[in-house]
Order: structure tokens, then sequence, then C-alpha cells
């Protein structure tokens, strides 16, 4: 299964993220709930008053076009009511009765009861009084246009019976008592005249099909504002919001999460998971060179387990495949590499093999700095320059416990870093250290993404470590770690994964560099101009 495939599956990973969000979720959630609260209760109350109308079924009228009865749907006849009661006409209309009162008059709903043939007319106003007054002169207001509307339909059709009759009179007038014609065209004239009488009779009758079911009643409470209700909807509708963006942000979320997401990655296998060290988890004597320096743990500093368990790994792993000198990279800046290097060089030498660590960071070295030693006075750069020889470049470092290892430092920086990690004179250097006796050769080299020198490194050691710490490393940028290293054929051993979690204040250590973000993924004399 693919990581982005894992990553939309695996809802286990669900609820242990939401608790680790839980404090800022419920925090801004409750900023959001007091806000509204504040600001519900500071708006004017609102009275709504409903009256509801009677739409009756139009079928029951005898309406007539030619001979045939029209059959009317009712739920459309109602949907066509509710429009014509939300028409600006007759709002105007209800304005002009309102008076100075229509400026009260907030909104208006018109909207049908569902299963019945009722149509409810809400108006809201900050005055009670108003708004009852308001939702009554809707209904009735509608109820006497329709009733109009109605009546006129009638007495148009009177009229036009009535014009129809007359044209009969007309040709009545031209034909003679005697032609047998005549009676018909006065029989037809008279059926015109009476059904013309009947829709006038009619018009005055009519209801339009509708009428007041139920007047408003004087609202005794507001419905709105609700300072309580309103927070406390804001708060349920931030805290879900929240937790949309947290597994959104989660699920296109490219940082290493754990070994496994760092295995699967990579197909590389997790040689070590380094959790985060706290100076302030201090329960034994620290390690450390006598001068002291930062990022070194104590011995029995539970981080020192997964240091012991890694350099077991390698020790067991050089016996298998002969691997003494290691380089240790990482994709990029920031991920502990000179940490756990540091680390593990004290672990093997408090094993009681005989380890020296190479500080290859020629642009921005730091291993000095763990180690409280000078790295810019006589190094790496020396020997490989033919300025000393490597004897009289190494530092010992004497560690509390009494066992030694040797520093190679970095030397004066070059102008051409590259081309010296590249020179057989390199290789060398690791060879004059193996035949000095040294058991392990650590290298420390710069971050792989950033300069072309790891690769360079990795044609003269025997193996290579990825460092790359959870949480912060890049999906993307340890898989083109990965890529760029096999280029050059280079024996990527695994990967160390550092800042494993652990309760307790969180202490990273940070490895800055001096180049900008336009050239995180650059290579060769670009780093540390």
């Amino acid at each position: 299964m693919s990581p982005d495939a894992e990553r939309e599956v695996d809802l286990r990973r669900i609820p242990g993220l939401l608790l680790r969000r839980l404090p800022l979720i419920l925090g801004l959630a409750a900023v959001v709930a007091a806000a509204v609260f504040v600001l519900s209760g500071s708006r004017p109350d609102q009275y709504a008053a409903t009256a509801k109308v009677r739409v009756l079924n139009p079928n029951r009228e005898e309406i007539f076009q030619g001979n045939l009865p029209v059959q009317v749907d009712l739920v459309r006849e109602v949907n066509t009511q509710i429009e014509l009661i939300r028409s600006p006409e007759l709002r105007t209309e209800v304005e002009d009765a309102l008076g100075d009162d229509a400026a009260l008059v907030g909104g208006l709903s018109v909207s049908a009861v569902s299963q019945a043939d009722i149509v409810q007319i809400r108006v809201t106003s900050t005055s009670p009084r108003v708004a009852r007054r308001a939702a009554d002169a809707f209904a009735e207001g509608y109820v006497d246009v329709r009733q109009q509307q109605v009546s006129d339909r009638f007495e148009e059709r009177s009229t036009e019976l009535r014009s129809n009759a007359d044209e009969l009179g007309s040709q009545i007038a031209g034909l003679s008592e005697a032609d047998p014609a005549r009676q018909g065209l006065i029989d037809r004239q008279n059926q015109l005249l009476e059904r013309a009488g009947q829709f006038e009779v009619d018009a005055a009758l009519q209801t339009g099909n509708v009428e007041v079911a139920q007047a408003a009643s004087l609202p005794t409470q507001p419905f709105t504002p609700s300072p309580s209700r309103d927070a406390a909807l804001a708060g349920v509708l931030t805290a879900l919001a929240l937790v949309g963006i947290v597994i959104l942000r989660d699920r296109f979320d490219d940082r290493l999460r754990s070994s496994e997401h760092a295995e699967d990655a990579t197909g590389l296998p997790v040689l070590a998971s380094i959790p985060i060290y706290s100076p302030n988890d201090k329960r034994g004597r620290r390690t450390l060179p006598k001068q002291g320096g930062p990022g070194l743990v104590p011995l029995d500093a539970p981080v020192s387990e997964a240091y012991q368990g890694l350099q077991t790994s390698l020790r067991f792993s050089s016996v298998a495949k002969a691997r003494h000198s290691i380089a240790l990279t990482s994709p990029g800046p920031g991920e502990g590499k000179t940490t756990v290097t540091a680390n593990l060089a004290v672990m093997l030498a408090e094993s009681g093999l005989n380890v020296a660590v190479v500080s290859a960071d020629l642009r921005k070295p730091t291993m000095g700095r763990v180690f409280g030693i000078s790295e810019r006075e006589v190094g790496l750069t020396s020997v490989l320059l033919g300025d000393v020889k490597l004897v009289e470049a190494v530092v010992p470092v004497e560690l509390a416990s009494g066992k030694r290892l040797v520093l190679l430092p970095t030397g004066p920086a070059p102008h051409n870093a590259s081309e010296l990690l590249a020179a057989p004179e390199f290789a060398k250097v690791i060879l004059e250290l193996e035949e000095m006796g040294a058991d392990f050769v650590l290298v420390d080299c710069p971050p792989v993404l950033a300069v072309s020198d790891p690769l360079a490194v990795s044609q003269h050691v025997d193996g290579v470590i990825l460092v790359g710490c959870l949480g912060s490393t890049l999906e993307g940028d340890i898989v083109e770690a990965v890529n760029r290293l096999a280029q050059v054929d280079a024996d990527v051993m695994g990967i160390i994964m550092n800042g494993l979690p652990t309760r307790g204040p969180e202490a990273r250590y940070s490895y800055r560099y001096g180049y900008g973000a336009g050239e995180r993924y650059g290579a060769g004399e670009r780093y540390g101009e």
C-alpha cells in the first residue's frame, strides 16, 4: 500500500490526532462562543408574530373555460399563493396600511404547512405590537387582493358574454319576425344574458379560494437574541470546523509521522527511532567530553537506550558486512544528524570500541560545538591540502567515564568543498584512521539535498545512513535524498528517525544553515555562500 493510500484510509490515527489538538480546538471554540455571547446579547430583542391563511381547493369552484372545468393542482396553487404574498405590490399596500409602524417591520417569511393547505405568514419586529399588526395586515391584504382578482375575472367573463349577446341582438334586428332563424338567435341571446347575470352574481360572492384561518397573536417573549443558544451553536460549529481542518491538514501533510511511514516511503529499514531529549530530564551523570558541550545525553537517560540499541545493530552489521566507515547525512537542515552522530560515537566508545569522528561539514561545522572543540584552526581541510599530517590534526576527546574517542575537526573553510571531499586524499584519511586503530569512523556530512558533498563522501565510505526527523522531514525530501544517493551507487544502510515524541518538554537540536529557502534543493557551491 502506498503512503498516500495509507493516510487516506487509516482512521485509527484520527482519535490520537484530535486528542493532541483537543486543547487548541476547545480553546478556540470557547473564544468564539464567548464572542458570540457578547455580540448576541448586545442586539435588540426581536419578536415574531404568525398569521395563517387557508388556500381552498379551487376545483370546488365552477370556473369554466368553454364547457370544461379547470382542474388545478392544490400544491402548485399553494406555492403560487406564497409568491403572491411575497410580491412587492402587496408589501407596498401593507406598508401604506401600517403607516409609521412600517419602519419597524423586520423580516417577512411565508411558508406552507406540510401536508396541509395552510400558508403561514411570519413577520418580525422589535415591537411585538407591530409584529402582530403587520402579520394580520399581510394576511388580510392578501385575502382582499385575491378576492378582487377572482371577482375581476368573473366580471370580465360577464362583460364578454354581454358583448356576444349584443352582437346577436344586431343580427336579430336585421331579420324579419317571420324568419325561422330569428327565434333561435333570440334563445341564444337569452342564454348568454342569463349566464352573464350569473357571473355577475358569482363575482359578488367570490372568496378568491382563500381565507384567514388564524389571526396573529401578540408575542410575549422575543425569539431572538438568545445569547446562550447562539454561543453554544457557535462553539459547536467552530469545534466541528476545527476538527475538519485538523483532519484535512493531516491528510495532506507530507511530513513523516512514524518509522513505518519512512520505511514505506523509501523501502529502507529504520535502524533506530531516537526520542526527543530534554535537558530537564536528567536522571544521572552526563555522557560528556570533559570540556562539556550541548547535544549529548546522559548515559542512563531513556534516550540513551535508543543509541545503545543503534550501536549494537551497527556492530553486528559490521561483522556480517565490513562496514567500518559510515557517513551520516540528512535530507535537509534541522533534522539533528550532527547530534545523532555525536551521541552514536559516544555510545560506541562507551562500549569499548575505538571511534573516530570526522567533521566533514566543511561549510557549516557544528560537531566541534557538541564536543567543545574549535573547528576552524587545524583539521580535515588542513590534512587534505597537505598542510599537516593526520596525527597532528585529530583531537582526543575524553569522556566522563574515562573512555576516549578522537575527533577530526573541519579545519579552515575551503572554497572548493565538494572537490576536496571527492579527492582521493579523503579516502586516504579514512583508511589512515582505520589503520590507526579506529573500529568505526563516523563522518558527519551536510544535508544531501543542499549540496553534493555527501554524494562525494559516499564514494569513500563503507555505508551511508540517513537521519530524518519525525514531524519535520517531508516524505518527498527523504525519497529524493535516497534517489540522489542511489544515483551514485552509495550503499545506504538505512534510516535513523530522530525526534520520537515523548512526554515532557520537547527540545529538538536545531541545525541552522545560512542559505535561503530558494536554495534548499540546490546543489554544489551555492551552499554556504
